[in-house]
């Protein structure tokens, strides 16, 4: 199978007693074993399934204790691979007229006498002891509870298997607990008795007890039931009428409805495992299956009746296609291809076939429209067998006119049949009534079994429950269901039929059984039976034809297909032609074969010596394959744990990155916090978290960002506050009148020692100055040449506050940039650089920034000499202006060209945002905002155009202000 990637069959023929079970049951095992299923409970299950079959379809036949009574078809099913998925099975032709009646020396099926020793062992019929009896009618004599310990300990023993194979299998208690339920009420069903009414020949139930027990264990009612075996509707004219039973036709039909029941339940037991197989099959797939055909042997027993002949017939039909395909067919390929061979002759059995199931004068054929003729009876078929086949020579007819027999030559010898009963066992009695009253079963089990649809080969196919059952609606390849009624005969040709079809689907192999003596005795041989079976089973003419013929034939391209890397090369070019399976043979030093015209020939011993060559080649593949896969897989496992080291060194460079950064930051913020822990109020006027802020390391854009933000809140908080707290602080001093109280009470408001001493002198310079303003417009207007120089003075005073201010201020300053410069050098000691470009790159980035800071720290000259150009300009102008007004004459020609630039050094942003927040400027200067186009920027130093000085004012402004206005100007 594993070769040849196609299905394959096993058939098992031979006599009856040949051991065919036991060999299909050792078969199964060494498939389970090679197949190496997957699942170690699934190979449980397929040795269990072999075992339920045996007990419900297997009974005693003469000498023989376990002769099967039904064909099973065993299909396992496996992956390409060679693993086991599951199983599926198929039954066909059960001999269930066996439940009602049997001859002497056989017995019912197995399974009535091992449920009721089971049960009763176990004491599981305790709660049904009423309906258990040791005398039933089904069972005859053999039924009884025997004496001997023998049969009932095996019995027992058989019960506790199909128990524990049922619930390994799958089912469930209820299901088994039902199973049990159908076979009792069939064994009690037996026991219905009838009595007659001679005056309108009709007949009712005898034994109610009976009937009520049935009708407990089948979930029905008690009256429904009576009312179904003792009448019938019958339809007549388009009206359905009520007729009553006969005391022959309610035997019938009570027997009829035995068989249905075990026949039904025997196929559902099938269905039910075939189901719980699929899931396996479905999981794992079922590419390539191997059958294994099971079947009752040819039989002849003293008395031969219609079933004989059906197991005949079948045996009668595998041994024609072993003739066909190991002689005929084989035969006419040798002569198609050219091959020289010695021809072997053979029996054929076609003749016999066609006696039996010919159309239209076989005897199926016959007994078929027999059944169906209302007036047919076993003499009317006797009369017809007799006229259409009593020329045919394999056909033998009864000398005598009282005999219902006729004789069959068959392959395996003459066998006599009996004629009586033929047509009531070929009717499949199917009673309407009966069938739609246990549809409605309280019984799950019993009204699934009748609301299946029955096939042509009587299987059950399962149904929709939703579907109306009421109405006969036929399926493909079913039959009616409660209508006309269907044959044995037309049962047994559909699954004739079907079975062929199934084994010329798939590469047949052949087993034959030789059954070694017929007294069934051990280490007993009887020569000249076995010489009999050898001969009627073509095994001699097998045998010459294997000597002289090839049994396996290829074509050209799948010999090449499959063999061809034993003998080519891979870079070797192959054509599927006689030519190269020609290299291909003798390359590997094979004798005797065969080339035709489009196959290659081989014989057996061939095929199991490139079968060893290939499983020795696969291996080595396999081996190489396995190393290649080791070996990348070592690789990825290798790549993996670089990546997953890569990542931990990322992640515990990056946190020791991150707690580094941490700490310089909190120290970083710890120096600041405790150098301007004096004071909330310093912080936020010199703007030291600003300064702070610059010092992160961050982005262009988030420094401008957080630049505008800072100035922003800092623009909101002076607007609101910085009106409220001059107020106040004017307030404080206005209403002291001594400057020791002022200063307690400023210090008290939270402002330092220094701080308060500044608020003094501002306010104090201020009222002296209103005050000797206000004496100097006396003196002026009596003489305006006395005090010229006030304006100088005071003018002096203010530059000389703002000059004190700008040197404290830049203290701070500086202090910052040379914290600065240090965290820089810092943080370029504690890199650690892999690449040695990067490296220097970073390094000589971070030293520009460092020679750029120590420049400007170096030539940032001292705050007087920084304002000493522009701030002599606007003093200049500003006394010029003063002079004028004061003396009443045009002002001196100052040259001011706006075309003229001046030039100064562009200050630090820090410089900038600490002297704005603290420098008080003279009012005389103009507080107007600059344009755009006066001021130019260029490589780091600012271009400023002249200031317009406004004399009209003489009070003083808040540089602060002046400084939201005019945006980026120069602070002074």
């Amino acid at each position: 199978m594993l070769h040849q990637k196609k299905c394959q069959v096993l058939i098992i023929s031979g006599e009856s007693g040949s051991g065919k079970t036991e060999s299909a049951k050792y078969l199964l095992q060494q498939l389970v074993y090679l197949g190496k299923a997957p699942n170690r409970n699934l190979e449980m299950k397929l040795l269990q399934v072999d075992k339920i079959l045996e007990i419900f379809g297997n009974a005693k036949k003469g000498l023989h204790q376990n002769s099967s009574r039904f064909i099973k078809f065993l299909n396992v099913t496996f992956t390409r691979t060679g693993k086991i998925t599951g199983a599926e099975i198929s039954i066909y032709l059960l001999e269930d007229s066996r439940v009602i009646h049997h001859e002497l020396n056989e017995t019912n099926f197995h399974v009535f006498q091992v449920i009721l020793h089971g049960m009763a062992a176990e004491g599981k019929s305790e709660n049904l002891s009423q309906i258990f009896k040791k005398n039933y009618k089904y069972l005859q004599e053999n039924g009884n509870f025997s004496s001997s310990s023998e049969p009932q300990a095996e019995n027992v023993r058989r019960f506790q298997d199909l128990h524990k194979g049922l619930h390994l299998i799958g089912f469930r208690d209820e299901e088994i607990f039902a199973i049990y339920e159908i076979i009792i009420a069939i064994l009690h069903l037996g026991e219905i008795e009838f009595d007659i009414d001679s005056e309108n020949d009709t007949c009712s139930v005898l034994k109610a007890d009976e009937l009520k027990i049935v009708s407990t264990l089948l979930g029905i009612s008690v009256g429904d039931l009576g009312v179904a075996l003792t009448s019938r509707n019958v339809t007549i004219s388009g009206e359905t009428v009520l007729l009553r039973n006969s005391i022959n036709h309610a035997i019938i039909t009570k027997d009829s409805l035995a068989k249905i029941l075990y026949n039904r339940l025997f196929q559902w037991i099938v269905n039910q495992i075939n189901a719980l197989l699929g899931i396996s099959c479905a999981a794992y797939g079922s590419t390539l299956t191997i059958g294994i055909l099971d079947m009752f042997g040819f039989d002849s027993s003293p008395t031969n009746s219609l079933e004989q002949l059906i197991i005949n017939t079948a045996n009668e039909q595998l041994q024609y296609l072993f003739n066909q395909y190991i002689f005929a067919w084989e035969q006419q390929e040798y002569m198609a291809e050219g091959i020289d061979i010695e021809l072997i002759r053979f029996a054929d059995n076609k003749p016999v076939l066609e006696l039996l199931l010919g159309h239209p004068l076989g005897v199926f054929t016959v007994l078929e429209e027999e059944s169906h003729s209302s007036l047919g009876t076993d003499w009317s078929l006797r009369e017809k067998l007799n006229i259409n086949l009593g020329t045919n020579k394999y056909y033998r007819k009864s000398k005598s006119n009282d005999d219902l027999s006729f004789e069959v030559r068959h392959y395996a010898g003459k066998v006599c049949y009996t004629l009586k009963d033929f047509l009531v066992k070929n009717h499949g009695w199917n009673s309407s009534d009966l069938l739609k009253l246990f549809r409605y079963s309280e019984n799950d089990t019993v009204r699934k079994l009748c609301r299946c649809i029955l096939s042509k080969t009587g299987q059950l196919h399962l149904v929709d429950p939703t579907k109306n059952m009421m109405n006969d609606g036929e399926e493909k390849d079913s039959v009616s269901q409660t209508g006309r009624q269907y044959t044995l005969a037309l049962q047994f040709r559909s699954s004739l039929a079907e079975l062929m079809t199934k084994l010329l689907a798939t590469e047949p192999h052949f087993i034959r059984c030789i059954k070694p003596n017929s007294n069934n005795q051990r280490n007993a041989f009887d020569l000249q039976k076995v010489k009999n079976q050898l001969r009627y089973g073509g095994i001699f003419e097998c045998i010459k034809i294997r000597q002289v013929g090839y049994s396996h034939r290829f074509t050209f391209v799948e010999f090449l297909k499959r063999y061809c890397f034993l003998g080519f090369s891979f870079d070797e070019r192959v054509v599927a032609d006689r030519e190269s399976c020609r290299i291909l043979l003798l390359r590997l030093n094979l004798d005797g074969w065969s080339l035709g015209k489009t196959k290659v020939f081989l014989r057996y011993y061939h095929v199991e010596y490139l079968s060893k060559l290939c499983e020795q080649q696969i291996r080595r593949i396999i081996f190489v394959q396995s190393c290649i896969r080791r070996w990348l897989a070592r690789i990825r496992l290798q790549k993996g744990m670089w990546m997953v080291a890569k990542q931990v060194v990322s992640v515990q460079k990056a946190a020791k990155v991150w707690k580094g950064h941490t700490a310089k930051v909190y120290v970083s913020q710890r120096k600041i916090s405790d150098r301007k822990r004096s004071s909330w109020l310093r912080i936020q006027i010199l703007g030291i978290d600003e300064a702070m802020g610059s010092l992160d390391e961050k982005s262009a854009e988030e420094k401008a960002a957080i630049l505008i933000q800072s100035h922003f809140r800092g623009f909101i908080v002076r607007k609101k506050w910085g009106p409220i707290l001059e107020e106040r602080i004017k307030q404080i001093v206005s209403t002291h009148k001594h400057k020791e109280s002022a200063k307690e009470a400023l210090q008290a408001e939270g402002l330092d020692e220094e701080e308060a001493a500044q608020v003094l002198q501002r306010y104090y310079r201020k009222w002296k100055f209103a005050k000797q303003n206000s004496v100097d417009q006396v003196n002026t207007a009596e003489s305006p040449k006395d005090d010229w120089d006030a304006p100088f003075r005071v003018v002096e005073c203010q530059m000389r506050d703002v000059w004190a201010g700008r040197k404290r201020r830049e203290k701070n300053i500086l202090d910052i940039i040379a914290y600065r410069k240090e965290l820089i050098q810092q943080g370029l000691k504690s890199q650690e650089f892999k690449n040695e470009q990067r490296a220097a790159k970073i390094t000589r980035g971070w030293q520009n920034v460092i020679d750029v800071v120590a420049t400007t720290e170096a030539k940032d000259p001292q705050p007087e000499k920084k304002l000493s150009k522009i701030g002599k300009l606007l003093l200049t102008e500003a006394l010029e202006h003063k002079i004028h007004d004061l003396r009443k004459h045009p002002p001196l020609n100052v040259r001011t060209p706006k075309e003229e630039n001046i030039i100064i050094p562009t200050m630090s942003r820090l410089a900038q945002v600490a002297t704005a927040k603290t420098c008080v400027i003279p009012s005389s200067i103009s507080t107007s905002p600059l344009d755009k186009q006066d001021i130019k920027v260029t490589n780091r130093k600012i271009k400023v155009r002249s200031f317009e000085v406004d004399p009209g004012d003489s009070g003083q402004v808040d540089f602060r202000k002046l400084l939201k206005k005019t945006g980026n100007c120069p602070t002074d």
